[in-house]
């Protein structure tokens, strides 16, 4: 076991060199620091915009949900996307950029998806619940992967408090996750 535990070390001691070392290029080469202001500015825009993309979908969602607890879940998925926008304006306001909202492709893609899943099981209840988890579960992992990128840009840029908000709503997310697969169990165990 400590073999495992050796390997993690230097894995983590490799990727924190990794790491500082690019956090140190970005900050001695003005091109690289660009670069890197320019993914973030992208990603903010589109993330930004997605929420409000997510919000308008959670609040579709929690229209149709069956279950009283998945319509509160849904309910509380709305104000979660409203409020991680208005964070989101915090870290633009910490790079001196411009609140912009660029529609996102992915989020209307899962929007799509999620549209399609509703109608094809409108019928059939807990099959329309479960594709309503579904769904938030597939725009939860999406948030998160790209939060994971601009968390990334924003420490390779040197803006810890910009760093620290995003790593809250990734923590937030995660929770997200967990409770729409604790209810989906709860849901299959009951019918």
């Amino acid at each position: 076991m400590s073999n495992l535990k050796d390997i993690v070390a230097t894995a983590l001691d490799t990727l924190g060199a990794h790491q500082t070392g690019a956090a140190l290029a970005t900050s001695v080469d003005p091109a690289k620091a660009a670069a890197v202001r320019t993914l973030l500015e992208r990603a903010l825009s589109h993330v930004y915009a997605a929420h409000h993309q997510g919000a308008q979908q959670a609040a579709e969602n929690r229209a149709l949900a069956t279950s009283g607890e998945l319509r509160e879940t849904l309910r509380m998925g709305v104000e979660a996307n409203h409020s991680q926008a208005a964070r989101l304006e915090d870290v633009f306001k910490a790079f001196s950029l411009s609140v912009v909202a660029v529609p996102d492709q992915a989020m209307a893609g899962i929007k799509a998806d999620n549209q399609a899943a509703n109608e094809a099981f409108a019928s059939d209840p807990l099959a329309l619940d479960l594709t309503l988890i579904e769904s938030g579960q597939v725009a939860a992992h999406f948030y998160l992967a790209q939060y994971g990128a601009m968390r990334g840009y924003t420490q390779l840029l040197r803006n810890a408090d910009a760093a620290a908000l995003l790593e809250q709503t990734i923590k937030e997310t995660q929770l997200v996750v967990v409770n729409f697969t604790r209810l989906a169990h709860k849901l299959i165990v009951s019918a």
